[in-house]
This record gives C-alpha cells, sequence and structure tokens, in this order.
C-alpha cells in the first residue's frame, strides 16, 4: 500500500497548493488522478516518488517511511521523459541506468534492439516514453505515477502504452496513479479515481 498523510506544500509561501491531502494506492489498483492545470497533481506525483519533501505529512509504503538508498520502489513517470535522460548517454545506457532489463520485457514494451545505440534526440516522443517506461519497471517497482504520460502520443499509440501497463498491473501487482486530463481515457483503465476541481484540499 502507498499512502499519503495529511500531506501539505507550496511554492508560495503565501499560498498552499497541496494542503492536508490522504490519500492511498493499493498494490494492482490504477488509481485515476484528474483536475485542471495548476491544481498540484504534479506536485503530488513527486511528493509520492519522493522527488519533494512535503511540509507536513507523510507518504508512507505499507505503513511505514519508504528506506532511502537504492532503486525507488515507487517510480515516477513524466509526461516529457526526454527531460529525465542525459543527452550524452546512448538509450541501451539509460535503459541499463537502474537494472539491465529483460530482453523479453523490453520487446513487451515495444523497444526495439536499434534504438540502444541512438541519442534521446533521435526517438519520437512515444519511442521516448517507452524507454522511460521500460527503465522504470526493470527494477520491479511496487508503484508507477504516471504523470500525463500518454498524453502526446496518437490514439493508437496511447492505447498501445496503456495495454501494456494494464497488463503490468495484473501480471505482477504493480499500482498505478495515471494523471490525466483525459476522462474518457480515466473512465476506460482506471479502477478508482478521485478528481479536483481546484487546488488540491482535505480530500481522502
Amino acid at each position: 500500500m502507498l499512502e499519503a498523510r495529511g500531506l501539505c506544500y507550496r511554492h508560495d509561501p503565501r499560498l498552499p497548493l497541496i494542503e492536508d491531502i490522504s490519500l492511498k494506492i493499493a498494490s494492482g489498483e490504477i488509481l485515476g488522478l484528474s483536475g485542471p492545470s495548476g491544481c498540484g497533481k504534479s506536485t503530488l506525483a513527486r511528493l509520492l516518488a519522493g522527488y519533494l519533501r512535503p511540509l507536513a505529512g507523510q507518504v508512507l509504503l505499507d505503513g511505514a517511511p519508504a528506506a532511502r538508498g537504492g532503486p525507488s520502489p515507487v517510480q515516477y513517470l513524466p509526461q516529457s521523459p526526454i527531460q529525465t535522460m542525459n543527452p550524452r548517454w546512448r538509450i541501451g545506457r539509460i535503459i541499463a541506468e537502474g537494472a539491465p532489463p529483460a530482453p523479453a520485457l523490453a520487446a513487451k514494451l515495444g523497444v526495439e534492439p536499434g534504438w540502444t545505440t541512438r541519442f534521446p534526440h533521435e526517438l519520437s516522443g512515444g519511442q521516448l516514453m517507452r524507454v522511460a517506461l521500460l527503465r522504470a519497471v526493470a527494477i520491479s517497482p511496487r508503484f508507477l505515477i504516471a504523470d500525463e504520460i500518454s498524453a502526446p502520443l496518437d490514439a493508437v499509440a496511447q492505447a498501445e502504452l496503456w495495454h501494456v501497463l494494464l497488463g503490468l498491473a495484473r501480471e505482477t501487482g504493480i499500482g498505478i496513479l495515471a494523471i490525466s486530463h483525459d476522462e474518457a481515457l480515466l473512465s476506460r483503465i482506471a479502477t478508482r479515481r478521485i478528481g479536483f476541481a481546484d487546488r488540491m484540499a482535505a480530500i481522502s
């Protein structure tokens, strides 16, 4: 279980962005999160993944704070995966950054062997997202935070990507927080949904 208890965070000290947020994501669950731009969805994602520290509250894994050091059991996928990749590294090195993935997993995610000798700028957005996903799941995380990951993709690529992710959730029990503006997408993929009309405050 991945859990947020009473999280608070703000960029501007005069204006809380996230105020007293509590939520839970179970293993194998696809929790859909929607809301307008600027309401704090990506900030919440980074808090859950440990990229940011809350001003108050806790992020817990199975009731205890997540251990520091080593590969994180909570992996974060942003909308623009190229921002998380060293532009001087070839794709093969980027993929192996966490743990060398099994060839069968790469094939399942649609990552072609020929990509490994290329640099990030030589791949399309959809290809880079598959690379980022492979790098994230190669370490066998417990939870995946997917922040608008299919927004830049066409309908076919979007469907293919989520078909793979839902299959991983069924096969491995990975829990997924799916953040999206696309209500129709969330209605198809999520086992449970929450939404925010404005800034995040006092929900569970």
